[in-house]
Parts: structure tokens; sequence; C-alpha cells
């Protein structure tokens, strides 16, 4: 499925967080958007008939004027969401009133495990933020980060969150160049994420899980409206220096650049949409998917492949492609 233009934006406004010793696909460099350019990139999304948007970082709570660009946006009428740590929650009824329209917060592992990967205090920073932001009833989810490292706190994380009122919990992939899920341990991660369906937890795979449908456990999942990749098709990216990217895992100014990306500022979001030969490149799927019969709805996770290949041959976690190249 592909619109003429993207219907769904994820708008960095910062690259400025509290940090991780997860290597983020946007790794803290300072950078970060004025509250201006941040309604200039409304303004321009909103032309484009983009209806939904996510608000990305760094840490948005971080951000000065975050209220304010959720105001701007809800007056388009714009759905708007956020992705945070919790790292501050002073703004959450200021929030509430901005009408923001959902929040994700991150459970990574119990809390020993969490606190190593963001820091101490962070755990119980993210159950405080989840706590009042469900409280305020303002649609609340998680995401867990799923990497080699935690794969054996899946049930537990599962555990942890089906204690509060959230409406979802996302399984997320992590993705780098010398740290990835291969594919049997993306295909336990499908079957656990199944087996914790069935038991009645409110627990999806992101589509970075490109491939859900070529697994065993599709008729268990409840995947017809399952998209698959998405980026470039239905999204794209805003960087907080405005580059536009097909998917958040090309977000760091180092990797836009490498990509020839345009700027918003530069060229109309239309033209970029339909013209740029890497986002063309990028909706053909990965090379080891050509022949495949669910090319059109998957053609494997591109960014999974860029950062661990450096090319578009093949997704290095798919259970059909990766294992080929194994």
């Amino acid at each position: 499925m592909r619109f003429s233009g993207p219907t769904y934006a994820y708008v960095q406004v910062s690259r400025k967080c509290g940090g991780c010793t997860l290597e983020c696909y946007a790794p803290p460099d300072g950078s970060s958007l004025s509250l201006k350019e941040a309604k200039l990139i409304a303004d321009i999304l909103w032309d484009a008939k983009v209806f939904i948007v996510l608000i990305d970082g760094g840490e948005p709570l971080l951000w000065d004027g975050i209220t304010e660009l959720v105001k701007h946006f809800r007056s388009k009428p714009m759905a708007t969401a956020m992705v945070s740590s919790g790292e501050d929650i002073s703004l959450a009824e200021e929030l509430k009133k901005a009408d923001l329209s959902m929040v994700q917060f991150p459970i990574e592992g119990p809390e020993e495990y969490h606190d190593k990967i963001r820091g101490e205090g962070s755990f119980q920073r993210s159950i405080e933020a989840i706590e009042t932001f469900c409280d305020l009833g303002i649609d609340t989810h998680v995401g867990t980060v799923m990497s080699p490292s935690n794969l054996e706190y899946l049930e537990e994380i599962s555990d942890i969150v089906s204690s509060y009122p959230v409406l979802i919990h996302r399984v997320i992939r992590y993705i780098h160049d010398t740290e990835y899920l291969n594919p049997e341990q993306c295909v336990d991660i499908l079957t656990r994420i199944t087996a914790l369906r069935e038991k009645g937890r409110a627990i999806a795979p992101t589509n970075c899980y490109t491939f859900a449908k070529q697994t065993p456990y599709v008729t268990q999942m409840n995947l017809d409206r399952f998209q698959g990749c998405v980026g470039g098709n239905t999204s794209a990216v805003i960087t907080c220096d405005g580059y536009v990217v097909p998917c958040p895992h090309f977000a760091s100014k180092k990797v836009a650049e490498s990509i020839d990306a345009p700027r918003i500022w530069d060229i109309d979001l239309s033209t970029i949409w339909n013209t740029w030969d890497f986002i063309k490149e990028f909706r053909r799927g990965l090379q080891a998917c050509q022949n495949c019969s669910d090319l059109s709805l998957c053609g494997g996770c591109r960014a999974a492949a860029y950062h661990v290949t450096g090319s578009f041959e093949y997704d290095p976690g798919c259970p059909v492609s990766g294992k080929v190249k194994e």
C-alpha cells in the first residue's frame, strides 16, 4: 500500500535525552528544533494531508515548547502522539489539557536491568509516568526494545505492564550494526508474544518484524491488518535538522546525510515523496525478497538490512531471507 504522500509522520523535536547504554538509532548530539521551526513543520505536514503525527526525540518532555506544539498540532486537528522516557512528567496535566492523543513509555526489563540500560531511577520514573498518564485518561502505551540482552525477560516485562491499564504493549526490534536479533530469536519472540496474547495480554510486535506473516504464528496473532514496513509507503520522519527520511532508524544526522536526505525546508514534501531516488528504492523492498510471495506486504526490514549489511540486500532477522544468508 502506498499513498501519494505520507499520512503519518514522526517529528523528531530534538536529539537530547538522559542517554542509555544501548546504541540508539538517533544518538544524542544536542541538536534541537526551535518551537517556530516545529510549528512550521506542523503546517507543512497538515498542508500535505498528514493527519497523524508522533512527536519523538531524544526526550520530548525535556524539549522547551512541547505543550504549545501539541496544542498547535491538535488545532489542525491532527491526532498527536508522543514517545517519551518519562524523564519529567511535570507537564502531564498541561499535556492532557492540550489534548495529547497518546503517549508511550519504555519498560526494558525488570528494575535492575531497566536501570542498567537507561540510568539509575529510570524504571521508577517510567512506572510513575505510566500511572500518571493512565490516571489522566490519556491513551498510554508501553514500548520494549527487545535485544539479545533482554530476551529472557519478555514474560516478566509483560507481567509488569499488565499491572497497569495501558492500551498496548509494543515489542520493538533492536537494530544495530553490531547487535541485532537473528532469525531464531525473532521467531522465538513472535512465538512468545503469541502465547502471551492467548493469556489475554494486550501485546503486539511492531511493524519492524515485517516478516510476521511468514511465520507459523500468523493465524494466532490477529495480523489481518498488519501492514509490514510502512516506511516510505504511509509514513515519513522529519528529523530535528529538517531532513526527511523514511524510517526512524535513519533519523541521525550522520545517516540522513549519508543517504543524501532532502530537507523539508528546501523541497516540497510531495516532491520528495514522489521523486527522491532513495525512498523509491526503499519501497521496492530488499534484494533477497524480490521473489517472495509477500514482497508487496513485507519486503524485509530495510533499516536492519542497511545498518547490518550497509545495503538493501537482505534482512538479517528474517526467517526466510536472513537464514538463507547465514
